[in-house]
């Protein structure tokens, strides 16, 4: 495969193939090799990671390494353990949704070069391991195209996704997986382009880091959005993006580029992923009649949502883990204790003890965005409210100059482990999910903490809190329940229910078991100056009658409701969206044919038919 059937781009001199030959001749040092090898042989955790750079290097210029190199990285290849089923135990995560993608990968792509060969820790042959890959992948591939990403927005991982799937697209020798996932890596990229602001991706999020949600130039996709959409990135192979920087095929098509491009307003409507009642549904759906097909389908879509231990989740977990060596796993090690209940008793068992760890799960998310060149606003509605979270980014707003602002209620774990530190944490995800609804430029947030005690969760803080940084505005205000702020001719505007507290620069707190938040994103054509805007919120402060929130902005009349509407000026807005809802695409979920049209082009991925392609539109 040596050319992108949609854009006709042509495949550049590989610099895998220059990184083969300064390793082979001693212009890079042979530990650089080395050591990628030895922590891959070590199956510590991200070891998928660095075996996907050392299968492109060894696909790409193989050829131009010594004998004994290419020996060294096949006995590598041939002694890796690819899937949690294999025997063995290791300190890897191999079952999140963007790790699902790249063992398969791994394994697809060393099954293709050594088909012949013995793998040495399970036994199997290369051709065996490639086509047992082959399923998985397939599998993986149509639950993207379905339902979109488990780890929705995710500027973290997204980036993983990417490179796997650029790879995959690289060098696997079936045309119609090609196509397949060349179809899954535009859908990514479009996602991307309609959440792009000020040339970073930066909005709600399945699962992000404080770091790239206070700095978006730091998220670890930055380098893959300037590749793509601004100026050719340096390859740089001690980076994971390298591997995307120095692919062979993959252009996004220029359909995708002229949404990323776009400079007016835009608003998105997107639902991402599955609930956990649904999973059950999807998995009789897709393996009607075959019981060892139904099993792997509904660990894939549990443990790629993170439900080890929901009411769902558990029992298949359980008899998952008696299948294999997985529960001794440390990164599932705390749940080793849940072995021992049976289980026809597990899911009662969880009822009742109220583990936080459900929150992990990654359950649907019905998305709205909405950007105009003045700002961002981006939230998840009504995402599990005053239910235990974990790494989930709920709402965030963007204006110019990097500014990121976000709430969240502060989380605390007795969840200790050397894998990772604990979430959710003071800025990453929830302690306990807020409710949040979103029309158009404003939101509204109640963070109630009034909720049951859970298994393994430490101190409840009983307040919510803003990332606010004040430093990068040009002028910002401050009262006892408000607060905004300039950055040229963009404006925030934010209310509290509670008083507010100035803890840092970058920190405003309000205190309460119930606390909430209303967020309006405007700009100088609306209100001329910041202090027409403080005047509007100082006039409009946010209302809580017995359960319900309201706003009565200069514009309109905002209701949340607890497990009931959110109503603008009465009328309830429905918070269930179809997959993609934009200017230029409506499918619902479970689409069978995705096609994004722009202006000037026309993208069109039919799944059924195995079909990607893009097609320059008729002037009208």
């Amino acid at each position: 495969m040596n050319r992108d059937a949609a854009s006709g781009w042509e495949p550049h001199a590989s610099p895998y193939r220059t990184l083969a030959l300064d390793v082979a001749e001693g212009r890079r040092d042979e530990s650089w090799l080395t050591r990628r090898l030895e922590f891959i042989d070590a199956r510590l955790d991200l070891s998928d990671h660095r075996l996907l750079g050392v299968l492109k290097l060894y696909l790409r210029g193989g050829d131009l390494l010594r004998p004994d190199q290419r020996a060294r990285i096949e006995r590598t290849i041939l002694g890796f353990k690819y899937h949690w089923l294999e025997p063995g135990v290791d300190s890897m995560c191999t079952w999140s949704e963007t790790h699902q993608l790249l063992f398969a990968v791994c394994e697809y792509l060393a099954g293709q070069a050594l088909p012949d060969r013995r793998f040495t820790n399970d036994g199997r042959t290369g051709a065996v391991k490639r086509d047992a890959a082959e399923r998985r992948l397939r599998g993986w591939l149509d639950d993207r195209f379905l339902y979109g990403f488990s780890e929705w927005l995710s500027n973290t991982y997204y980036e993983i996704d990417i490179i796997g799937l650029s790879v995959l697209v690289d060098h696997a020798e079936d045309p119609d997986l090609v196509t397949r996932a060349l179809m899954v890596l535009d859908l990514a990229f479009y996602d991307i382009a309609l959440h792009r602001f000020g040339g970073r991706f930066a909005v709600t999020a399945g699962r992000a880091y404080s770091q790239q949600k206070a700095r978006p130039h730091r998220a670890e996709i930055t380098t893959i959005l300037r590749e793509v959409f601004e100026t050719p990135q340096a390859f740089d192979p001690d980076a994971l993006s390298a591997v995307f920087i120095g692919r062979d095929v993959y252009q996004v098509p220029q359909a995708i580029r002229e949404i990323a491009d776009y400079g007016g307003e835009v608003e998105v409507r997107a639902s991402y992923g599955l609930d956990l009642s649904e999973v059950e549904t999807e998995v009789a759906r897709r393996e009607p009649s075959d019981p060892q097909a139904r099993r792997d389908a509904r660990i894939r879509l549990l443990w790629a949502m993170e439900a080890f231990t929901t009411a769902e989740g558990i029992a298949p977990s359980l008899e998952e883990f008696r299948r294999s060596s997985i529960g001794r796993n440390r990164f599932l090690a705390p749940l080793s204790r849940l072995g021992r209940i049976p289980p026809r008793l597990a899911p009662a068992t969880l009822r009742a003890v109220n583990p936080i760890t459900q929150g992990a799960a990654l359950q649907r998310a019905n998305v709205q965005t909405y950007r105009t060149p003045h700002y961002l606003l981006s939230s998840v509605q009504r995402y599990q409210p005053g239910r235990f979270g974990d790494q989930q980014h709920i709402w965030q707003a963007m204006l110019p100059g990097d500014i990121s602002v976000f709430g969240t209620h502060p989380g605390s774990s007795r969840l200790a482990t050397e894998a990772r530190p604990s979430t959710p944490s003071a800025w990453v995800g929830n302690g306990i999910n807020p409710d949040v609804a979103q029309h158009r430029n404003t939101l509204l947030a109640t963070y109630d903490t009034v909720a049951r005690s859970g298994y393994l969760e430490g101190f409840r803080h009983r307040f919510s809190h803003l990332h606010f940084p004040f430093s990068k505005f040009d002028e910002t205000t401050f009262g006892e329940r408000w607060l905004a702020g300039r950055r040229g001719d963009s404006f925030i505007g934010i209310v509290a229910l509670e008083r507010l507290e100035l803890v840092t620069e970058a920190e405003v707190l309000q205190r309460g078991a119930i606390t909430a938040w209303g967020v309006v994103l405007t700009d100088r054509s609306e209100y001329g100056t910041l202090s027409h805007l403080v005047e509007a919120l100082r006039s409009h402060p946010l209302r809580r009658r017995g359960q319900r929130l309201t706003w009565t902005t200069p514009d309109h009349r905002f209701e949340l409701v607890p497990d009931g509407d959110f109503l603008v000026d009465g009328v309830p807005k429905p918070s269930d969206y179809l997959r993609y809802d934009t200017p230029w695409t409506r499918v619902p979920r479970r689409p069978s044919v995705v096609t994004v049209r722009t202006d000037t082009h026309e993208l069109r991925l039919d799944r059924l038919g195995g079909i990607r392609e893009e097609t320059q539109r008729e002037s009208s």
